[in-house]
């Protein structure tokens, strides 16, 4: 068996360290739903404007998201087809809802549901 590559490890030590974050991984999962606005993400987030700016910026510094000016909104995309695939596994062990849990799942799976 090869051992893993440092840089990929690190690459991933990066991304995983960016999601630790209850607001960013909560936009992230929104955003792995399809492009928003801001307006739309502090409506989704229950966040502040200046809050999840910061994050956004923080986001978009760690190359996680993208965003596009259309007229006088910031629309926000992820920005790495590979990362929204992270999310999406995410988002189906976390948030499945309760019936669609299988019988055999963890505790854990269950209770955050």
């Amino acid at each position: 068996m090869e051992p893993f590559p440092p840089q990929k490890i690190a690459e991933a030590t990066r991304l995983l360290r960016a999601v630790a974050h209850e607001l960013r991984l909560s936009t992230l999962c929104h955003l792995g739903d399809g492009p928003k606005t801001v307006s739309e993400l502090i409506a989704l987030t229950g966040a502040s404007q200046s809050n999840l700016s910061q994050h956004l910026a923080k986001m978009r510094m760690m190359g996680l998201v993208r965003c596009e000016r259309r007229s006088q909104q910031m629309v926000y995309h992820l920005a790495d087809p590979a990362f929204a695939q992270i999310i999406a596994a995410l988002k189906n062990i976390y948030c499945q809802h309760p019936a669609a849990v299988a019988p055999d799942a963890s505790p854990s799976q269950r209770s955050l549901s």
